[in-house]
């Protein structure tokens, strides 16, 4: 309620969904972590510079499972990229993220507030998101379909 009441109802809930895609995120990082740990980085003595290759994450998420919270993290990432190009299309948007920093304060989220403003200025000098997001939604979800199938 106090984010809402300084952010407005529609920015809370795009908030809100930044929050949640962050948890799943975490979630499912600290999964496809647990593999590696278990597989390839098991005997591994320098476990900070260890080099890990492309194919050996994707065992990893491919052993780690969660193929539809995977698909969800893809879409829920499109949407934040839509929400940050938005965002940076707003006059003024300086003012705004303003109070959110403060309401995010206020409700323990202030590091998300560092996301907002990384994708804000990744977005603001894009003309049309579109293109890339659909571009990214496909690219990821056959190469999960790939990783769900073998």
């Amino acid at each position: 309620q106090k984010l809402k009441s300084v952010t407005g109802e529609e920015m809370t809930a795009n908030i809100h969904r930044l929050i949640l895609l962050n948890k799943l995120t975490d979630e499912l990082d600290l999964e496809t972590a647990q593999v590696l740990l278990k597989t390839d980085l098991k005997k591994v003595p320098d476990i900070e510079n260890a080099a890990l290759s492309v194919d050996q994450l994707n065992r990893a998420i491919q052993q780690a499972g969660r193929f539809e919270d995977r698909v969800r993290q893809i879409e829920m990432v499109a949407e934040a990229l839509s929400f940050f190009f938005a965002l940076s299309k707003l006059p003024m948007i300086r003012l705004v993220l303003a109070p959110i920093k403060v309401a995010a304060s206020m409700v323990g989220a202030l590091e998300l507030v560092g996301t907002m403003e990384a994708g804000y200025n990744i977005s603001k000098n894009i003309k049309d998101m579109k293109p890339f997001t659909e571009a990214f939604v496909e690219r990821e979800k056959e190469l999960l379909a790939s990783l769900a199938s073998v």
